[in-house]
């Protein structure tokens, strides 16, 4: 235990951490201080000046209320239910003896050439209103939320509801102004006391108050000093939380439902739990074996809780402290409470007994620099501002020392009634209060959660409250486990959770996509199939010009696990070398021939292929590894040779080894964007998947859609719009595949939205592949709403979608848009949703056989709404980074 002691003029002694003592230890402290003798008050009358200034408190309070115009959320409401024979006008008469007792509640705040001052009205100028009201139900909460006119109208208000004839419920309302928590308790003293000499025919007979709350706000700033002085006070404490809140975070990311406001909203709404005797007896046990309090608990388990729902390892939190450092405002009403920032430094995955030491040192060195008002901190520090959002924390943890519920109040029975908050000033606040039996042992805590409900669903604050409970019995279980140990996930939301992210689970065909591109040729050899220009292949002309390149692939040594590199322009040449390395068995490395040189040297040496696919115009562009074959297309040699080999599929028996699901299909680069480009392989199983899933969901639903409509005719026309070298070219592949015409758009067409838009409605395009981007550039050109055609299906991905562009799709008609999105490691997409089915940009579910799981940093499933990092499992996920196994490890890992 320790004590805090200052010299002031005279010894005053201040319990400045009293939250660290049990009932037992503050009892034996009180008694031993007694025999010590009196300690008197360094708080005294002073000379007031003409204008008394208004404290620190009062001085923001007063800021805010010009910055944000009347409101009530600094209104401090609460209700006392009287039962008994009541004297109407003894009551009225006590309550004008309050308000003469307490000059606060008495005092207009003015300004005079802005500058606010306390005008503090005289005794016979004060009105006295007290109406009474004959309602059974009476609205508190309209009068509990009034705006008070600070320089008008006094800072107290108050009513009184006759329910019966012997039950009545006088509220009262107070502005934070002019009284605080503590105060609450001395007013309803005082009105007792009041009362019970006024329905006797007397007057009150109290001691005379010390001091006033006027006489404090002169007092404090002669206390603070000079902030030029080094040696002051509040230049010391403005030191210490310049260095304790060096790079605390401007806003924590709690798990809001709805995207803040430019301008905080007020309007707030409460959730209450309770934390049941036993829990409460271990929080206490727990406390005292770590030389903690009961809210330092509830501090490391509150910070433990918020950084588990995504809010990082650095977390600020708001307390309120007394302010009552000296014995003269113990029976004052008045603002005196004070602000502390308690920031918690969850990081380093320490168990909670460690994070327990942390906040007691960190809260100790607190608490004795408690003097300095939160307002001129923030002017200190100033730190990032924003009418969004309250300064240096947005999440309050207190715990109240409120009176208890029975007051006297003879003749009558009286019970105070809390007051309900329908405002909030932070985004959260943790509000606790202990109760105890009548021996002084844990009989349980009551709590509530304050919420903005500008920013949170009740579901998602309940969710909270639950999991803070959970949280308290298992680190008072087992308070030496890491925290990452910790399960936030409430009954059956882990299971809940990993079900809504498992696509359907459809068997896979056996077979590989080369395998479904020569059966299409079978069946339909003269259908069309590849459109480039001029240019017009059917499926059996597209296979055997590509089973003629593949054989000649297979004798220059291509074959599974083998890369071939093709560096070709965007022509019918390069769908056809593509599906001639496939049929190979190799692994499919497309380039861009005219990229930069020194990322295509990069490439093909790290790919190291048996074979690179080119032109002779590139032969110059491209740096070939030693043992690597050179293959010119245009060369008349190479022309002839292939032209004489065979027009039959490969099969195994010609290939150096067989060809199976599980080979790499296609290797292919990353940007770079974020360092040096990775390559990624991709299997032959992962694009079977992949077209299992679209020929089910994407392209059988769109083809009856186009079927149905009036007056189409002819096969069903895909276009390739993406680079060859990206993985969203296979999304065209799969309408191929399904025996559907793909039309390979040229770079002069696919570039320019104008020619692009023209074509689409010329040809008759039913599917597209875009990025938002380029839709956004197509719209204006009439993609959706040219009168001679529309294509029935947009998959639209790569980039996040504005709101803009999902309610154009929304509103469109005729055309079903698709919000796709998958990265490379995961073959394509990997979850879509219907642009139709959400009124904003959704990224939606999984494909079939895919998982997806939001984890945190120790691949633990987070809690709903809860950001987190997206892991993608299943049939689709790549077999890793070609020749970067070390990085492989680190981002392909185990499923937990």
């Amino acid at each position: 235990t320790r004590l805090v002691a200052r010299i002031r003029g005279e010894l005053s002694v201040e319990l400045a951490v009293r939250d660290l003592f049990d009932h037992p230890s503050v009892a034996g402290l009180a008694e031993s201080l007694g025999e010590a003798g009196p300690v008197r008050s360094a708080l005294v009358p002073v000379e007031r000046p003409e204008a008394v200034p208004l404290s620190y408190a009062q001085r923001r309070l007063w800021f805010l209320n010009q910055l944000e115009g009347p409101s009530g959320a600094y209104n401090i409401p609460f209700s006392l239910r009287l039962t008994g024979p009541l004297d109407h006008g003894a009551l009225r008469a006590a309550y004008a003896d309050v308000l003469a007792r307490h000059e606060s509640l008495r005092t207009l705040f003015p300004e005079r050439d802005g500058v606010p001052y306390q005008h503090i009205l005289p005794v016979e100028a004060t009105p006295v209103e007290l109406p009474v009201l004959e309602v059974l139900r009476p609205d508190l909460a309209a009068e509990a939320t009034r705006p008070f006119d600070l320089a008008t109208e006094l800072p107290v208000r108050a009513r009184l509801f006759a329910l019966t004839e012997d039950a009545y419920l006088l509220q009262i309302v107070l502005h934070h102004i002019t009284g605080d928590g503590a105060s609450i308790g001395r007013l309803v003293a005082d009105l007792a006391a009041a009362y019970g000499a006024r329905v006797v025919g007397g007057v009150p007979r109290w001691e005379p108050l010390p001091v006033q709350y006027a006489d404090f706000a002169v007092w404090q700033r002669e206390l603070l000093g000079d902030e030029s002085d080094p040696e002051s006070v509040i230049a010391r404490q403005v030191g210490f939380w310049r260095e304790a809140l060096a790079g605390v975070p401007a806003e924590l990311e709690l798990p809001l439902d709805r995207p803040r406001p430019a301008v905080a909203g007020t309007e707030g709404a409460t959730v209450a739990f309770d934390v049941p005797a036993g829990l409460h007896e271990r929080v206490v046990r727990l406390a005292r074996e770590s030389r903690s309090s009961v809210f330092m608990v509830m501090q490391a388990a509150v910070a433990s809780l918020l950084s588990g729902m995504g809010a990082g390892t650095d977390i600020p939190l708001g307390t309120a402290v007394a302010g009552r450092t000296d014995r003269a405002t113990e029976d004052l009403i008045g603002c005196f409470v004070n602000t502390l920032v308690l920031r918690t430094d969850v990081s380093g995955d320490p168990s909670f007994r460690e994070l327990l030491d942390r906040v007691r040192t960190g809260n100790l060195s607190a608490y004795a620099h408690q003097d300095l008002p939160f307002e001129r901190l923030v002017e200190a520090l100033n730190p990032e501002r924003s009418l969004a959002r309250h300064p240096l924390f947005q999440t309050m943890l207190t715990m109240r020392n409120v009176p208890e519920a029975e007051v006297p109040f003879a003749p009558l029975r009286a019970e105070i009634v809390p007051g309900e908050r329908v405002v909030a000033t932070t985004d959260l606040s943790f509000d606790l209060l202990e109760r105890h039996t009548a021996d002084g042992g844990p009989a349980g805590l009551s709590g509530y959660v304050e919420y903005r409900t500008d920013l949170f669903e009740r579901r998602t604050v309940e969710g909270m409250a639950r999991r803070l409970v959970d949280l308290l019995d298992q680190v008072t279980t087992a308070p030496e486990a890491p925290l990452h140990e910790l399960v936030l996930l409430t009954g059956d939301e882990q299971d809940r959770i990993t079900g809504a992210g498992r696509g359907v689970d459809a068997p896979v065909p056996a077979d590989t996509v080369v395998d479904v591109l020569q059966a299409q040729a079978r069946r339909t050899p003269d259908a069309g199939a590849l459109v480039y220009g001029d240019v017009h292949l059917g499926f059996g002309e597209l296979n055997e010009r590509a089973n003629r390149l593949a054989h000649h692939l297979i004798a220059l040594g291509a074959g599974p696990e083998r890369v071939v590199t093709v560096a070709l322009p965007r022509t019918e040449r390069a769908v056809v070398a593509l599906w001639a390395v496939l049929k190979a068995g190799a692994v499919h490395h497309a380039v861009d021939p005219e990229g930069p040189a020194e990322r295509l040297e990069f490439m093909v040496a790290e790919a190291a292929p048996v074979t690179v696919v080119t032109l002779g115009a590139y032969a110059d562009r491209l740096t070939v590894p030693d043992g690597t074959r050179l293959l010119l297309l245009d060369d008349p040699e190479v022309g002839t040779v292939i032209a004489a080999g065979p027009a039959t599929d490969p099969t195994d028996h010609d290939r150096c080894a067989p060809l199976r699901p599980a080979n790499p299909a296609y290797l292919l680069y990353t940007s770079g964007s974020t360092g040096r480009p990775k390559g990624v392989l991709v299997e032959h199983r992962n694009l079977r998947a992949l077209f299992h899933h679209h020929q089910a969901q994407f392209v059988r639903t769109s083809v009856v859609d186009v079927a149905g409509r009036d007056g189409h005719e002819g096969p069903i026309r895909a276009a390739l719009t993406a680079s060859m070298t990206f993985d969203t070219s296979w999304d065209a592949m799969m309408w191929l595949l399904d025996g559907h015409e793909l039309h390979l758009i040229g770079d002069d067409v696919r570039w320019d939205a104008g020619r692009l838009a023209a074509y689409i409605a010329d040809r008759r395009i039913d599917m597209l592949d875009l990025t938002p981007s380029f839709v956004e550039q197509l719209v204006p050109e009439g993609l959706l709403d040219n009168e001679r055609h529309r294509p029935a299906l947009m998959i639209v991905g790569g980039e996040g979608m504005s709101a803009a562009l999902w309610s154009t799709l929304r509103a469109a008609t005729g055309t079903r848009s698709l919000n796709c999105y998958g990265p490379t490691e995961a073959t394509v997409e990997t979850v879509y949703w219907p642009v139709a089915d959400a009124e904003a940009p959704t990224l939606g579910r999984a494909v079939w056989n895919t998982a997806t799981h939001v984890l945190d940093a120790w691949l633990r499933p987070v809690p709903p709404g809860v950001a987190g990092e997206l892991y993608l499992a299943g049939a689709q996920i790549a077999r890793g980074y070609a020749e970067r196994f070390g990085l492989t490890a680190e981002r392909f890992v185990a499923d937990p």
